[in-house]
């Protein structure tokens, strides 16, 4: 039996993780869930936040392993694996608890975990080739009527899953995947290492950036090296930067702080359920939480807390308004925000309380 864990170090990859565990981040075309499906057939999860406390013996995976590192494990004698760090990267053996397994013997082995969401960024291109190699996938899979079509230009490597429209006059040069049922706007520029995840609508030029699925980015704009969570809508002429001016390397917020991250090219991680109006411009290395509401006429400050009303004042988003967009926008998809999903946002809105009053100066 594998099993797959999400460890202590989740937050490091806020907001992209306050509502999924770290295992389902699109990283590629799959997610690391979706490969190790691929792989085995069949995952336990171990995600206690989520409700997901599945136990027992077999090969148990680390949910921050980047890629396909995950196949240099084999079932056999009772081992923990850790890397240069220390953290835990997989355990053999009968597990109640992966962040304190039973004390088996250990070896080092050379993986980095992910750490923090600019990374996912980092190495989209890599790992939407590797996806593609690891599965059998040409370098060019797309579906048969688009092969007819003349009015798109479609540069391999790049895989488009049935159900996908593409709108004429759109130019596509991978890596690129996009997944079942999204929406191409014509005259769009996509290129060089962009996901689309499913049911999603983007236009414009998007450059090297994971829409994790069930987003909007329907109208001209550029959108680069970020990420954008599930059912956010960036509104018409929502442009962000993703070069400084200087060319130096970009510090974006984790964990309390601004951090060095050593790109040069670094563009916004945007968590679920935020929306921007039309005309937002977006800086350099900025990280926007879960669920916020940006309308401001000016660049917004360089990190946005989650469930903030963002105009020319800043408020706190209350809890009901923003659960009723939210249900409302998943309506329109054919998706029910029940009560597990409502208790979920009551969740990250109690969360991410200390750190919004503290941000908004009410404490």
């Amino acid at each position: 039996m594998v099993f797959v864990f999400e460890d202590e170090r989740f937050s490091s990859l806020y907001p992209v993780t306050l509502s999924r565990p770290s295992y389902e981040i699109l990283t590629g075309i799959l997610s690391l869930k979706e490969r190790l499906l691929k792989r085995f057939g069949d995952v336990k999860e171990y995600a206690p936040r989520f409700g997901k406390k599945e136990t027992g013996k077999g090969l148990w995976i680390n949910g921050r392993i980047k890629g396909w590192d995950f196949e240099c494990f084999r079932e056999g004698e009772e081992r923990i694996w850790r890397n240069k760090k220390g953290e835990i990267v997989a355990v053999w053996g009968e597990v109640e608890n992966p962040l304190s397994p039973p004390p088996y013997p250990e070896a080092r082995v050379d993986i980095e975990l992910l750490t923090y969401p600019w990374e996912i960024v980092k190495e989209l291109s890599k790992r939407i080739v590797e996806d593609m190699e690891k599965l059998g996938i040409p370098e060019l899979s797309i579906p048969d009527e688009l092969r007819k079509r003349r009015d798109i230009i479609i540069e391999p490597p790049v895989y488009i899953e049935e159900g996908v429209k593409i709108e004429p006059f759109t130019y596509i040069r991978g890596p690129v995947s996009i997944r079942k049922n999204s929406v191409v706007r014509a005259h769009s520029y996509i290129r060089d290492g962009v996901c689309i995840g499913e049911t999603c609508k983007v236009a414009g030029e998007i450059e090297g950036t994971v829409f994790q699925g069930y987003s909007n980015k329907q109208h001209y704009g550029f959108l680069g090296h970020s990420y954008v969570g599930e059912w956010v809508n960036l509104g018409a002429g929502t442009t962000n930067s993703d070069l400084k001016n200087n060319y130096s390397p970009v510090r974006m917020y984790a964990c309390g702080e601004f951090r060095d991250t050593g790109m040069q090219f670094l563009g916004c991680i945007i968590g679920d359920h935020t929306k921007t109006a039309i005309g937002t411009c977006i800086n350099t290395g900025t990280v926007i939480g879960f669920s916020v509401n940006l309308f401001t006429r000016s660049f917004p400050e360089k990190f946005v807390p989650s469930f903030v009303w963002y105009g020319e004042k800043k408020e706190e988003y209350r809890f009901e308004k923003a659960f009723e967009t939210a249900k409302r926008m998943m309506r329109r998809r054919g998706v029910d925000a029940g009560e597990e999903y409502r208790k979920m946002m009551e969740r990250i809105f109690e969360e991410t309380g200390e750190e919004r009053r503290k941000w908004l100066g009410l404490q």
